[in-house]
């Protein structure tokens, strides 16, 4: 009697062809979030040449405008028209006695969404300035599709070749390496004859798992025909505990790959805002914003690194492969596997070993997770820091209802890994203080900053020697934070130097990290300030925010 294979879709086409949709859909995914972020940048610098173009012509205009003379505002406008990106331009005084609108003779709509609007000023007593009218500049959607058409282009080429590439590598290795030894593999099972059964041979596979699947499946034809009798009586039995097993194998398999895709997922999502960042500081060039902003991403950075390395090293650490053991004893003993479970020493302890082993895999799952959202804030902290970068101008603020005590928590976590490696201590003096409307993110990054440079300052001290203390209190309406160290300390005649940009007394510093912070204190209406009883003695830096109107409305 010959075996016949029932006729199905082969393994390894079905097997390409889900990995080719899945990767697909992800370079598809991929290639319209580049399409957007290149319009967007591409739209944003326009707007900067708009404000350049404005900041350029505006006293012109303004001394125009004063005068009312409007010829000579006309042929201001004129002049900007003639830049690229301005299609039309229009001019208001506060009296409504002067309204100028003028547009390039090609455009026959002005889109609204690109519109910029800028106060004029001028001084008729020097040091004053009054607002004598508003100018308004508009460009075109237009503009930015001709500029990012080519690399529009350009992406969608790259994608489809890489798409196409991905298609014939992976049709090419799966042919050689799995279609093929499989379909040589069917066609002998189709031409076996039970009744006299002869050895499979592999021929010129040299895979060992295939090696495996013929040595298995020849033993377990000699197997079926020395007991062919015996297997009549239980062949029904045999067939639903294996359909059972291969059903729980499979369901394990799975969870273990969906796991496996979601780990895949999250170092993927930390390795893209690891380039995201690293490609933002290469932009901002060597200007005092862009340096200032490296400096504090440098410092969240250092407790994203020990983050990814504390799971890395767990993800390693994963006992998963001490199962195959169990499932070894389990393929063992798959005839008699009650017995064996019931009296066998080894069967016996196995559903507690299993166990313990879930238990051990689920403790290390939990850590992870820890590890992530810990990771997770500090993305969320340099997201912040890229964005004031963006902004460029760096006046805005954002204010939330904040904790003070948990905020400067954060900034210790952040710099937990270099408090750790230096050995550290740290005091806690904090008074009772309420949830108050902050700027969180700076008011952090002022204070990840402070403690970063006070751990440094105790590099030369003993051990017994390095306490950081930090200190909370409310003083005359003003939020305080101290941060205290008994580090190298600071000479009188640098108390105020410390703050200006580039200055800095550590080997190997920047002096970026306090210039930052004490412009990000001004911003908010608050001062920082350093005070030191000299070298040797250390240092105390204080952060003061102005809160009476919070605690009164409190």
């Amino acid at each position: 009697m010959e075996m016949s294979p029932a006729r199905s879709t082969p393994l390894a086409s079905t097997l390409v062809r889900k990995v080719f949709a899945v990767y697909f859909a992800l370079a598809f995914g991929m290639t319209l979030l580049q399409l957007a972020l290149t319009y967007q940048n591409t739209a944003h610098q326009v707007i900067e040449e708009m404000d350049s173009t404005a900041k350029a012509f505006e006293p012109g205009i303004s001394l125009a405008v004063w005068n009312y003379q409007e010829d000579l505002v006309k042929s201001v406008m004129s002049g900007m028209l003639e830049g690229a990106i301005i299609v039309a331009t229009e001019v208001k005084d506060s009296s409504a006695k002067l309204d100028v609108k003028l547009n390039k003779k090609a455009v026959d709509h002005i889109d609204d969404s690109m519109r910029r609007t800028y106060d004029l000023y001028y001084s008729p007593v020097p040091g004053k300035k009054e607002i004598i009218g508003t100018m308004t500049l508009y460009s075109s959607h237009n503009i930015v599709i001709e500029r990012v058409k080519y690399n529009l282009f350009l992406i969608i080429l790259m994608a489809t070749i890489k798409t196409l590439g991905l298609w014939l590598i992976i049709m090419f290795f799966a042919k050689k390496l799995l279609a093929g030894p499989l379909q040589r593999f069917t066609d002998q099972i189709g031409k076996l004859n039970l009744s006299m059964p002869s050895p499979l041979e592999p021929g010129a596979v040299r895979s060992k798992e295939f090696i495996y699947l013929y040595n298995a499946f020849n033993a377990m034809i000699k197997e079926i025909f020395e007991k062919n009798q015996k297997l009549t009586d239980l062949a029904a039995h045999l067939e639903q505990r294996v359909a059972e097993r291969t059903a729980e194998l499979h369901d394990k398999n799975q969870v273990l790959k969906e796991e496996i895709h979601e780990r895949q997922k999250a170092e993927a999502a930390l390795q893209k805002a690891q380039a995201d960042l690293v490609s933002a500081a290469r932009r901002a060039g060597m200007a005092e914003i862009a340096t200032n902003v490296l400096h504090n991403v440098g410092n969240v950075l250092n407790s994203v690194n020990v983050s990814t390395d504390v799971i890395s090293r767990r993800v390693h650490s994963l006992k998963i492969s001490e199962i195959i053991p169990a499932i070894d004893l389990l393929e063992k003993n798959k005839d008699n596997l009650i017995d064996f479970v019931t009296h066998d020493k080894k069967g016996a302890m196995l559903p507690l070993y299993l166990r313990k082993l879930a238990g051990m895999l689920t403790n290390e799952q939990q850590a992870i997770i820890d590890e992530l959202r810990q990771l997770i804030y500090c993305i969320e902290h340099l997201k912040y820091i890229v964005a004031a970068q963006q902004e460029h101008t760096g006046k805005s603020s954002i204010t939330e209802e904040v904790h003070i005590h948990g905020l400067i928590e954060d900034a210790l976590r952040i710099n937990s890994e270099a408090l750790e490696r230096h050995r550290v201590r740290v005091v806690r003096d904090y008074e009772q203080v309420p949830v108050l409307p902050l700027d969180k993110n700076r008011i952090l990054q002022i204070l990840v900053n402070l403690i970063s440079n006070a751990i440094h300052a105790m590099d030369g001290k003993p051990v017994d020697n390095r306490q950081l203390t930090v200190r909370v209190n409310i003083l005359h309406g003003n939020l305080c934070v101290a941060v205290q160290d008994q580090g190298e300390g600071i000479s009188s005649e640098n108390l105020t130097r410390i703050f200006a940009h580039g200055f800095t007394t550590r080997k190997g510093g920047h002096g970026f990290g306090l210039h930052s912070s004490i412009n990000a204190a001004r911003e908010m209406g608050g001062s920082l300030v350093g005070r030191s009883d000299g070298p040797g003695l250390g240092a105390t830096f204080v952060l003061e925010i102005p809160v009476l109107e919070s605690l009164e409305t409190a």
